[in-house]
């Protein structure tokens, strides 16, 4: 039987995680030593390229708030963690056994245009969605501008994850 790793993305970690005690006594159990599986250089660039990627969805003035992802990235995003375990499953699925627990993320149906319009609707008013949900904040103004210059820095960023 081979050892077992568990593929599912959580923030500030890598997507692969121990099972079974063999793998844990080996690596723990969040696998960080990524060249000790023998990955290779291209699909551990891949693994450090969609963590990077999946750590960018929590909104950063507060986790609370909605993702600044648009529908593309969200679409872009699901595309990505699917080939990634392709590529990981190709370099190792000789010596280990990948439980895939992102399956829901894989067969969501992501509609581009909602996530868009709900994001546009955020935007032009942040306050309103923090009243609702109880956030507190300082002004409007102060809010929506802290909104509004965070979101322009993470919408630069998305766009160069289109054109790596």
């Amino acid at each position: 039987m081979k050892p077992k790793i568990k593929y599912m993305f959580d923030y500030d970690c890598y997507p692969l995680w121990s099972i079974d005690d063999a793998t844990i006594k080996q690596f723990g159990f969040n696998i960080t030593d990524l060249r000790g599986l023998d990955l290779s250089d291209s699909t551990i660039k891949m693994i450090e390229y969609c963590c990077e990627m999946f750590d960018g969805q929590l909104n950063p003035i507060y986790p609370g708030f909605p993702s600044f992802w648009s529908g593309r990235m969200y679409a872009f995003f699901q595309y990505s963690i699917k080939h990634l375990l392709e590529k990981i499953n190709k370099d190792i699925q000789e010596f280990y056994e990948i439980e895939n627990h992102e399956v829901q993320r894989f067969n969501e149906e992501i509609n581009i245009e909602r996530i868009d319009i709900e994001l546009k609707n955020f935007l032009s008013n942040p306050a309103q969605f923090a009243i609702k949900n109880g956030i507190s904040f300082n002004s409007e103004k102060e809010l929506k501008n802290e909104i509004q210059n965070s979101f322009n820095e993470w919408n630069k960023k998305e766009f160069k994850y289109y054109t790596i």
